[in-house]
């Protein structure tokens, strides 16, 4: 099977991607031989983006794979395989983050959708080779503790006690905060 190499983006490799329900990644910056061997396969789907400002790192040429999480029949599909610079699977819960120096075995297929057609390069095997970790980017870690409001030290919040029953065992519509 064919191989590509380029800079990872939006990798959704141990679950599914939240808006296209698929395995995926984007492979970014690829080599001209690795645009041109796309194109002699016929895959439709290589984009090229180009800087908007100094300050924004642009992707290059890039392509989207994607593998199905689920089966027509609706059963569970594994995802794609990950594995390290040695070819051993990546230790569970790492995940391959932005900016990671990739290789992705993939398979051109055929499709049809709407009276559309195409060839897309299916999802098949990341090989990493330089890992950048996601870290889960809730931010959290950016912040720094400060002086002032503090939550009640207790465990309970005043939703907490908007929400508590009243002797009848029902919800008394008043004390809804709403």
């Amino acid at each position: 099977m064919p191989v590509v190499k380029g800079i990872a983006q939006w990798a959704s490799l141990s679950k599914p991607n939240d808006m296209s329900g698929k395995f995926q990644i984007d492979v970014c910056n690829l080599s001209k031989e690795d645009v041109a061997q796309l194109e002699k396969q016929g895959v439709t789907n290589v984009h090229v983006e180009k800087s908007r400002d100094d300050d924004y790192e642009p992707r290059g040429h890039y392509i989207t794979m994607r593998s199905n999480a689920v089966s027509k029949a609706g059963d569970n599909l594994d995802p794609p395989k990950v594995v390290d610079a040695k070819k051993q699977p990546l230790p569970r819960g790492v995940l391959v983050g932005n900016g990671s120096l990739v290789k992705v075995v993939y398979d051109p297929f055929e499709w049809t959708y709407k009276n559309k057609a195409g060839v897309s390069a299916g999802l098949r095997i990341v090989q990493v080779i330089e890992l950048v970790k996601f870290e889960g980017g809730s931010g959290l870690d950016d912040l720094e503790e400060e002086e002032g409001f503090t939550g009640p030290d207790d465990g309970t919040s005043e939703l907490d006690e908007a929400t508590d029953e009243d002797e009848g065992g029902e919800k008394d519509d008043e004390e809804i905060p709403f």
